[in-house]
């Protein structure tokens, strides 16, 4: 259909499409969700379409309510939550999520007229453009069809390759795209890519007519949500972040819109309204001229803007509002604006005079700089002053002052001079960012703007000597005084210069270049220099201010003839405005209301939450979260249901064809390692293969097939039974090297038959298969008969492939042959909170290097998750699986592609955070998980997820009731011990800094045990138990003894509560080491500690036992020989100066060193190896975990790592997501793997989900 594009500069575009059509995301590409079509009420259901699987959703629930801000949290990712659909012509369009099709229906019918399929789920909707159909999929690419026909035009790989992940448990693209397409003046605008600093994500403009192209830009923003354009920018939203702004001519970056985060926008003049924030109900409007500036805030989630009037819908009603006030805002605004053009360049000009005024009078100052006489000392050497030195991050070796942050910094010097006069002061700093300060002489200021030069970071090598001007010392002693608020430039050192000349004329010129100087600083916070438009045009801007004065005085002399109203309408979803009527959905229904009156003129039920409507050619078009799309035209239309052309009941069952004949078949499948994940086929010649995977696992497959007719066959028969996009997909292969990751899959299969004489790609097979997965290769003939090589057997292809380091477990008749892949050598093992019974924080893993890429990413999500603040318990990992503890959950993920094994309920256990002050509760060995819940232990199947058996705590005084506390196994052991019902942390996180001053005592508390025990898991009989009051933090295994620290004072013993704070208690702590297999005493030696310590915690291995403790300040770290109890070495350093808890950090062991930030120590010796300051560790929250060779933490606010092998390279891991504030990365099995850990926080994380890296081989 032709239609004629008509631009007028951000004003509503009914003239630039047919009005009749709905081509885009909320009809236009400023979204704006207004069409001048008027439906006549009231309206009658013509059809229904309902699809066999509600849409599958990118992103799980955001987190709930954060516990310590009480900030209420809103989903912001909320553009697929239905299939949106737009329509042009007799044709309405749309995408879907769950069957990874783009679909076609007649308008009139609802009947389906074509399909097509992509590789991956599509997202968004479709853009309508002369004939043609454009739209992107979560495969990366950017598809042309022809809108009749649905025929392919071009398709456009929109990342660097044809990669794909699981993400979400969907197989996507490493850049799929979800921003939609849009495509004006024969250009398609798109981006794709989600995580930007590790994958890269890309925006790009196309030729619409045949896909080459035009531009591509790397951005460093994850693109989600549908793209707004104006004639000179395009807006790229991101959900959780606001969105960003590019030159749409080159793609260039531009700014970031200011306003809240979320989903929805839309322009209208030279505004944009954006949010709705992340607790929902803020819609601000800033204007995108010259400069970006507020016009309004709107209480409201949605809203529609027409030339006379600004329409809001809320939580609680939708609201009319005159749009006269908000014009004359925006008008006085722009005004303002380029008032302000015009005198920053008058300042600028005033400016460059003073400059040259400057030039000319310091030309003229007579001096000489004395430099045998001059004075020079550290900064950190001050008087007084309330600013912090720094000798170990930012002053490595040098020694530096700067600031605790939040206060008037000062620093004062009392300097004793030889003679008096004149003197130069010069101050050497490093700052990345201006921070000036001023400086003053016995009290009276001397020079403003001091210490405001940048110097291009804030490290040691920054480090440059600045003159701050003159001081005139009219007496031999006098006092020095630095000044900043609230921040201060790093300062090292100062000096002072005496200047040889005429002292009274010095002072004189030296006053005149203070006072120009007075004047340039004030001048500068204005001044901005013209650009070349301005500098040429200048007369234009007072031409603009005229123009906009007589709009103000127009709008201001009309009489508003606009009817304001409110109407309550709860939880709106979606409006549009159609004519003069408002079409609003929220859950289960449709409204109508006048747009004139307020009144509601029409209402229809429908199923589901209504998260999108279309005005379009008579009909009016309503989808919903449940998989449906309504349509609606004048009464007298015959209603019909369009269903899609499936069955909604899921079955595999049909004529029960076998593929593997039976006794292979329940062979091969009961032998499996897991039966959950992803099985991958290559070679098929119809789906009778794939439904025997399918019917006798839990896997989700694909298929990878070269014929086009073979692939398009096997996705109708799986769609007609509702499982394609579940628990199928086919994908084209691309060539030799497929497109997954290294040991993405648990199951392959290869039918050699099928191949027809094609390349066997068993280099390829192997790289792709699980550690613990099984491939199978063969075909139903005998398998030599079907090889390129005939003569060779497939054994022997097998047995002579020097990827495969595993022979043929067992085959059948030589048909099929069983290749089970073991344990990654050198991968590491979690079993632990600490990583193993020893509490070292390493994983041994020898696989994991720097070159990290993502592997997967998905669940667990935020919703059940801890707060990031809690504290809580490590996710421990063993024979491939992850498990990871939420709120009253534990989830089983597969380590290697993400898959969620299964989700276990634990509704009786209560939250048990802050595990500093505690300990450990769960664990694994290779087949089961530990976990304390209440007063058991209970051992859960790896595999499925089931209870097998519960183990009882030691019940020690019938006076009270305990819980299980400490968890360790050691084969077959079980170590626990009873805590005291009541006295764990089951809320709240504790102080950052934990009695800071000692000013709280239960700043310091630490969880007590009353005994500890070990029980035979074999037969589940207590071997010995040991009783004491027992600090739970302390608790460790190796060398065949159990060590901890124990309170003997008589007040401990007989309170109650059984939580140590600070005092006289610390008075009495012993260290013990018991015999493990009979709980005797081995040794005991009495510690001296100050009162109350903040972390306490001890670690083994190798014969040496580290005992750390902490003070508001300082670590002590001492080191016993665990065999004798005696002590080997001793070591005090300070902790990193930071808000969020630098005392918080648990020892490292890696190898022969020790690691506590900031400093490393030789663990036989506790000779220094090396500082972590020097790449700058622990500026944030949470403790280190190490494999072999690396360090990782959240560094810079994102999770990182140290390459203790690459020079301490430092390098974030992702920079859209944050970990939690203790342990929640580990490196283990050869993978790096995040759990989620950032729920409850409300900063701007694009992204809340697990993940997990693998080091590439490239």
């Amino acid at each position: 259909m032709k239609k004629t594009t008509v631009i007028v500069l951000f004003a509503i575009q009914w003239a630039s499409i047919n009005a009749l059509d709905w081509p885009t995301y909320r009809h236009d590409a400023q979204r704006t969700g207004i069409t001048s079509e008027q439906l006549t009420l009231p309206l009658a259901k013509v059809w229904t379409y309902e699809s066999a699987h509600q849409p599958q959703r990118a992103w799980p629930a955001p987190f709930r309510n954060n516990p310590y801000s009480g900030v209420k949290v809103e989903p912001l990712l909320t553009f697929d939550h239905a299939f949106q659909p737009i329509a042009c012509g007799d044709s309405v369009f749309f995408g879907s999520s769950s069957d990874h099709q783009i679909y076609c229906l007649n308008l009139t019918s609802g009947s389906v007229k074509w399909t097509f399929y992509t590789e991956g789920p599509v997202r968004t909707c479709p853009t309508f453009h002369q004939g043609r159909l454009y739209f992107g999929s979560d495969d990366g690419m950017i598809y042309c069809l022809n809108a009749n026909t649905g025929h392919e035009l071009w398709r456009h790989l929109a990342g660097p390759s044809n990669e794909k992940i699981p993400g979400n448990e969907q197989i996507i693209s490493r850049w799929p795209v979800r921003s939609g397409v849009l495509v004006e003046k024969g250009h398609v605008y798109s981006a794709a890519g989600l995580f930007p600093a590790r994958e890269g994500s890309y925006l790009f403009a196309l030729d619409a007519y045949d896909g080459k192209n035009i531009w591509k830009k790397k951005i460093n923003q994850t693109a989600q949500g549908y793209l707004l354009a104006t004639p000179s920018k395009i807006f790229v939203p991101s959900g959780k972040l606001t969105p960003l702004t590019y030159n749409r001519a080159n793609g260039d970056y531009i700014s970031r819109i200011s306003g809240p985060r979320g989903n929805f926008a839309l322009i209208v003049d030279d505004v944009m309204v954006s949010g709705p924030g992340i607790s929902g109900g803020e819609l601000v409007a800033l204007n995108q001229g010259a400069r970006q500036y507020r016009v309004a805030n709107f209480k409201a989630n949605k809203a529609v803007i027409s030339p006379n009037s600004v329409f809001l819908a809320s939580g609680s009603e939708i609201v009319r509002r005159d749009r006269k006030p908000l014009s004359l805002r925006s008008l006085e605004k722009r005004k303002n604006d380029l008032e302000q053009m015009i005198q920053a360049e008058l300042d600028w000009k005033k400016s460059q005079e003073l400059k040259s005024k400057l030039e000319t009078a310091k030309k003229s100052f007579k001096g000489v700089l004395d430099l045998d006489n001059r004075i020079q000392w550290q900064a950190e050497k001050f008087d007084r002053g309330n600013v912090i030195v720094d000798r170990e991050l930012y002053g490595l070796e040098i020694g530096i002052i700067s600031d605790p942050g939040g206060q008037k910094n000062f620093a004062e010097y009392d300097l004793n001079v030889e003679t008096t006069g004149m003197f130069q002061l010069e101050l050497r700093y490093a700052a990345r960012l201006s921070r000036p300060g001023r400086i003053l002489k016995d009290g009276k200021v001397v020079r403003e703007a001091a210490i405001a030069n940048t110097t291009g970071g804030w490290e040691p090598e920054y480090q440059k000597w600045h003159t701050e001007g003159l001081i005139h010392a009219d007496k031999k002693q006098f006092t020095l005084r630095i000044e900043s608020e609230p921040m201060m430039s790093h300062i090292d050192q100062i000096r002072l210069t005496p200047l040889i000349g005429d002292i009274p004329a010095m002072q004189k010129a030296n006053a005149v270049i203070e006072g120009l100087n007075k004047q340039l600083f004030k001048i500068e916070k204005t001044a901005k220099k013209p650009t070349t438009v301005t500098l040429n045009k200048g007369g234009s801007i007072m031409e603009q201010i005229k123009s906009i004065e007589k709009s103000i005085s127009k709008i201001k002399s009309e009489a508003s003839l606009i009817k304001e109203w409110r109407q309550p309408v709860k939880e709106a979803k979606s409006i549009i405005l159609a004519g003069n009527t408002l079409f609003v959905g929220r859950e289960n229904e449709v409204l109508a209301i006048h747009a004139s009156t307020g009144s509601i003129d029409w209402t229809m039920d429908v199923d589901g939450v209504v998260h999108g409507i279309v005005v379009a050619n008579g009909f009016l078009l309503a989808t919903t979260d449940k998989g449906r799309i309504y349509c609606f035209a004048e009464q007298g239309t015959p209603q019909r249901v369009a269903k899609n052309s499936v069955s909604t009941k899921q079955t595999t069952d049909e004529n029960q064809i076998e593929y593997f004949d039976q006794a292979f078949s329940k062979q091969l499948f009961a032998q499996l390692d897991q039966k959950t994940g992803y099985a991958l086929i290559h070679g098929f010649e119809d789906a009778e293969l794939a439904t025997q995977i399918l019917r006798n696992t839990n896997f989700n497959l694909v298929c990878m097939e070269e014929d086009s007719l073979v692939a398009t066959k096997i996705r109708d028969h799986f769609n007609e039974k509702a499982l394609y996009g579940k628990r199928i997909v086919v994908h084209k292969k691309p060539g030799n090297r497929l497109p997954y990751p290294d040991y993405m899959f648990n199951f392959i299969c290869v039918d050699i038959g099928a191949l027809k004489g094609k390349e066997l790609l068993l280099s390829e097979y192997y790289r792709l298969l699980r550690p613990f997965g099984t491939l199978v290769i063969g075909d139903t003939k005998r398998a030599s008969d079907s090889l390129t090589h005939p003569h060779k057997s497939l054994a022997d292809l097998v047995a002579n492939n020097r990827d495969i380091d595993r022979k043929v477990d067992f085959s059948r008749d030589q048909q099929w042959h069983v290749i089970n892949r073991s344990k990654l050598s050198g991968g590491g093992e979690w079993s632990h909170q600490y990583a193993n019974p020893g509490n070292t924080a390493c994983s041994e893993d020898m696989r994991i290097s720097g070159n990290l890429k993502l592997q997967w990413y998905g669940k667990p999500g935020p919703y059940r998750m801890f707060d990031r603040h809690s504290y809580t318990t490590a996710p421990v990992y063993s024979s491939g699986r992850l498990f990871t503890l939420g709120e009253k959950i534990l989830y089983a993920n597969d380590a290697y592609n993400g898959r969620l094994l299964w989700e276990k309920e634990l509704p009786s256990m209560e939250p048990r955070v802050n595990l500093p002050r505690d300990c450990g509760y769960m664990g694994v060995d290779s087949d089961h998980v530990y976990l304390a819940v209440e007063n058991n232990c209970i051992k859960v199947n790896a595999r499925s997820g089931k209870t097998e058996i519960k183990f009882n705590c030691q019940k020690i005084d019938n006076d009270y009731d305990y819980n299980w506390g400490y968890l360790a196994i050691v084969e077959k052991t079980l170590f626990g011990s009873s805590v005291r019902s009541g006295n764990f942390y089951t809320e709240g996180r504790g102080p950052w800094y934990d009695d800071s001053g000692f000013k709280n005592p239960q700043d310091s508390h630490k969880v007590l045990s009353d005994c500890i025990f070990a029980i035979d898991m074999l037969n589940n009989k207590q071997i010995w138990t040991y009783k004491g009051v027992i600090i739970n933090s302390t608790i460790t295994i190796g060398g065949d003894r159990i060590y901890f620290v124990e309170n003997r004072d008589p007040k401990v013993l007989q309170e109650k509560a059984r939580r140590l704070s600070g005092g006289e208690e610390w008075m009495e702590l012993y260290l013990v080491a018991l015999d493990v297999k009979t709980g005797q005493l081995v040794w005991e030696n009495k510690m001296e500690f100050e009162q109350r310590t903040p972390v306490f915690f001890t670690c083994y291995k190798e014969g040496i036992l580290i005992v750390l403790r902490s003070s508001t300040k300082s670590f002590d770290l001492r080191a016993i020989d665990a065999k004798s109890g005696k002590s080997v070495w001793n070591r005090e350093h300070g902790w990193e100066t930071n808000h969020h808890g630098a005392h918080r950090r648990h020892p490292v062991i890696i190898g022969d060193v020790v690691y506590q930030q900031p400093h490393a120590y030789d663990l036989k010796t506790g000779k220094e190896k090396w500082t972590t300051s020097k790449v700058g560790v622990g500026g944030n929250c949470g403790t280190l975990s190490a494999s072999s060779s690396m360090l990782f933490s959240r560094l810079s606010d994102y999770p990182g790592f140290i390459d203790l092998g690459q020079k301490m390279n430092k390098e974030n891991l992702v920079e859209i997501t944050r970990p939690g504030c203790w342990i929640n990365i580990i490196p283990v099995g050869g993978m790096v793997l995040i759990p989620e850990a950032g729920s409850g926080c409300s900063c701007e994380y694009s992204i809340h989900a697990s993940m997990g890296f693998l080091p590439s081989k490239k």
